[in-house]
């Protein structure tokens, strides 16, 4: 809390009074709070509000007032600063308790949402108009409403985000000692709690990946379009690679491309875009080459497919899985 002599300081300040030496120091140490710099620049938009902050600048207000005073005889003559600093203190409590009540009110829990993925439903719309879009086992946390200087929200799993831009309030993603940050852009991060990294890719606009696990948070890197970034979550090294495996995507563009890819390699892909288990009989070459492209496909035919062109057996099994082995 600010005291009485603090108060006047600032007062004297708002009304263009002159500061001691002592007063300057006092009042470049008081400007440092974040609360004092928003007291003051609310107290300065009510003073322009009401009238009362007079750019004495332009004009001597002390000689215009003892005009004033010698048509009126027998007066004592009044100086005009002192009800200046007056009404500056005035409307400086005014603004203080105005500035506490507007952060009271920010600071006060606003009710969190968390959406989880559903099968056939797994865009979910945020409150400022960005989407994202989950893939399995995944949950994102965010508020009812986006309040203060930033957009935040708390990812487990995997998402795909399309972020409204808006320079003045960053959207921010935390995950599993990392976060990222962007002002308007689309990119997948995958964070999944058994992974051993948290992997950015971005599709369009910059994204800052941030270590912020072991006090770390000061290591970022920066990336562009087409560019990869990954945290490792136990050595808590970061790295950015200028390409990305198209695959990767797969979930959410279910557009997938092997160019003489192994057969071990591909169904791993398959497994992380459709969520479905294939267990492969020992018996199985899984250095075996594939190259083919599937967009939009049911795993059903890319497994019928996979199974013709490598002259292998591929039988569903429950549970929404697979079991390969030989012919």
């Amino acid at each position: 809390m600010l005291k009485g002599d603090q108060w006047n300081i600032i007062a004297k300040r708002l009304s263009n009074e002159k500061l001691s030496v002592e007063e300057k120091a006092e009042f470049e140490k008081m400007i440092a709070d974040e609360n004092v710099q928003r007291i003051i620049g609310q107290s300065e938009k009510t003073f322009e509000k009401t009238g009362l902050f007079l750019g004495l600048d332009q004009y001597n207000t002390n000689s215009a007032w003892e005009k004033v005073d010698r048509a009126m005889s027998r007066r004592k003559t009044m100086s005009f600063r002192p009800l200046l600093r007056i009404a500056a203190v005035f409307f400086l409590l005014v603004a203080g308790g105005f500035a506490v009540w507007k952060m009271a009110v920010q600071n006060k829990p606003v009710p969190v949402i968390a959406a989880h993925y559903l099968e056939g439903n797994t865009q979910q719309l945020l409150p400022d108009g960005s989407t994202v879009t989950l893939n399995h086992g995944s949950e994102v946390k965010f508020p009812k409403k986006f309040t203060g200087t930033t957009r935040e929200v708390t990812l487990v799993g995997e998402a795909f985000f399309n972020i409204k831009p808006d320079t003045e309030k960053p959207f921010i993603i935390k995950t599993n000692g990392a976060s990222v940050k962007v002002l308007g852009t689309s990119f997948n991060v995958c964070a999944y709690n058994e992974s051993e990294t948290v992997e950015v890719i971005v599709k369009t606009g910059k994204v800052e990946l941030f270590n912020t696990g072991a006090g770390k948070a000061e290591e970022k890197v920066v990336l562009m379009p087409g560019q990869t970034g990954t945290l490792n979550m136990y050595t808590r090294e970061l790295l950015r690679t200028d390409n990305y495996n198209p695959n990767k995507l797969a979930w959410y563009t279910r557009e997938i491309s092997f160019n003489y890819t192994p057969l071990g390699e591909v169904f791993e892909t398959l497994q992380h875009a459709y969520n479905i288990r294939v267990d492969i009989d020992n018996q199985v070459d899984t250095s075996q080459k594939l190259t083919a492209s599937f967009s939009k496909q049911d795993p059903e035919y890319i497994m019928d497919v996979i199974a013709l062109t490598l002259d292998i057996k591929v039988d569903q099994t429950e549970n929404n899985g697979f079991f390969v082995q030989n012919n």
